[in-house]
């Protein structure tokens, strides 16, 4: 079963993403990048406002830009079940060994092995730092960027290899938004994804799909049996990620996550 994610700037905007039957609300900041974190405030409101039953998770931006400022900590509010971290720009600051590779009938290949990356243990250093401000830590979603060559971020099997040891689960998505609907199947194809998957139910690990997905991406998403999906353009106003939310268009989405569920479930 695959439930839905949606991403909301606001508290008027996950108010209504959870009265309308959200399963996930992801807060962030879309006018600021893919993974930026709305203001502290704001973020604490939402998680004040909203019943501590709905599932929330927080985007916490790239961690190479809180790197670059010792000593800074967001300022997670409390109720929070999630926050998400990117990797990008530290491919060059990677260890070797844990590259993604294709065989010659075009699967993915290559263990999840090698040293860990000489950044990973000033990561886990920062991170547990975090989690002390907190009474309730969040669970920590590692994420990786299907377009991480454009980024110079760490391939994909090293994210594996670093979220299997340390991390509750693995989004997939992707960091720039030219690709128009399906952004994340230019770059991963279904066979991939599901090879993917197979690993990440392995190791235990929650998979997150997203990247511009339209109603026939999320309709594979489903049919892969990915953990969630995440979906932002398809429910604005206009499709543009900075639009607000479109309570037709998230409506219409639920709706269609229920519906792809079911068939999936029938054809099992």
């Amino acid at each position: 079963m695959t439930q839905l994610m949606i991403s909301v700037q606001n508290l008027k905007e996950a108010l209504e993403a959870y009265h309308l039957g959200a399963d996930f609300i992801d807060l962030k900041d879309p006018s600021s990048g893919p993974l930026s974190p709305i203001d502290a405030p704001s973020a604490r409101r939402i998680c004040r406002e909203l019943p501590p039953q709905v599932t929330l998770s927080q985007a916490l931006g790239e961690w190479k830009d809180w790197r670059s400022e010792p000593g800074l900590l967001p300022s997670l509010p409390s109720g929070l079940d999630y926050a998400k971290i990117g990797f990008s720009g530290l491919k060059s600051q990677s260890a070797p060994g844990v590259q993604v590779q294709r065989n010659s009938s075009g699967s993915l290949s290559g263990r999840i092995q090698g040293q860990d990356p000489p950044w990973f243990q000033e990561f886990e250093n920062w991170r547990n730092d975090v989690n002390e401000t907190l009474a309730t830590p969040p669970k920590w979603i590692a994420v990786h960027y299907a377009d991480s060559q454009r980024v110079d971020g760490p391939s994909l099997n090293e994210i594996l290899k670093l979220a299997t040891q340390s991390f509750d689960g693995i989004l997939i998505d992707t960091f720039h938004k030219d690709y128009g609907p399906d952004g994340l199947f230019h770059w991963l194809s279904e066979k991939d994804l599901e090879e993917i998957l197979i690993k990440t139910k392995k190791a235990r690990l929650t998979c997150a799909l997203a990247g511009s997905l339209s109603y026939s991406g999320i309709e594979k998403v489903v049919r892969l049996n990915a953990d969630i999906v995440g979906v932002r353009s398809l429910v604005t106003e206009r499709g543009e990620r900075i639009s607000a939310l479109d309570s037709g268009a998230v409506s219409q989405v639920i709706r269609f996550v229920r519906e792809e569920n079911n068939k999936t479930l029938q054809t099992a």
